[in-house]
């Protein structure tokens, strides 16, 4: 399932990576080990629970959807939302399923890996390219709708931390480090939005 990387996906890896240099060890990292699926075959749902890892805390998620991708990430987006309000302008665009013959293991082949791509937007209409890549459809699924997140929170965190170091250096009249810290941001900011995010740090720490 080779692909060739497109631009926009090449500037989506490179705010990751600047994010993670801005984070550090602080880069929030989610994970689940277990799954529970239940399919509505007759009337088309799909409810998941799982207990997700965001560092040191776990959350329950329950949510229902049209398919396990639909309930992971709006069944996410419900439970963070409140902390991480940059997930309120995320939606889902569209999502693609495919597999690798040359990975089966066994002559019936049903254990090829699969491989599912999902594509995310936000307020500024920018889109995001996840995807997730295991012998189970269910595995591949969790791991695309868990990628997109993670992104999207640690961005969020990247900002607001960059904000904070930016009103510092200015009370400092460090302007090198502001230059440095604002052109950060701006790296970031330029194709995820994050206005509200930066509304309510002001509104907490009264910086004008």
């Amino acid at each position: 399932m080779k692909r060739t990387i497109t631009p926009p996906e090449l500037k989506q890896k490179s705010i990751s990576q600047r994010v993670r240099s801005v984070l550090g060890k602080e880069y929030l990292v989610i994970g689940v080990e277990e799954l529970f699926v239940i399919d509505d075959i007759l009337n088309g749902g799909t409810r998941v629970k799982c207990d997700v890892k965001f560092g040191e805390n776990t959350h329950t998620i329950e949510a229902e959807g049209k398919g396990v991708v639909d309930a992971l990430f709006h069944g996410l987006k419900e439970a963070l939302c409140p902390h991480y309000v940059s997930l309120e302008e995320v939606t889902f665009e569209d999502f693609g399923l495919g597999v690798d013959p040359t990975t089966r293991r066994t002559k019936e082949g049903t254990d090829v890996r699969v491989r599912i791509d999902v594509i995310v937007s936000n307020s500024r209409n920018a889109n995001h390219h996840f995807y997730g890549e295991e012998t189970s459809f269910n595995a591949a699924a969790v791991g695309a709708v868990f990628q997109a997140v993670e992104f999207y929170i640690n961005c969020e965190i990247a900002v607001i931390k960059l904000s904070e170091w930016i009103a510092e250096a200015k009370v400092r009249n460090r302007t090198d480090l502001e230059t440095q810290y604002v052109t950060a941001l701006s790296e970031i900011v330029c194709s995820t939005s994050h206005a509200k995010s930066i509304i309510e740090w002001k509104k907490r720490t009264n910086y004008n």
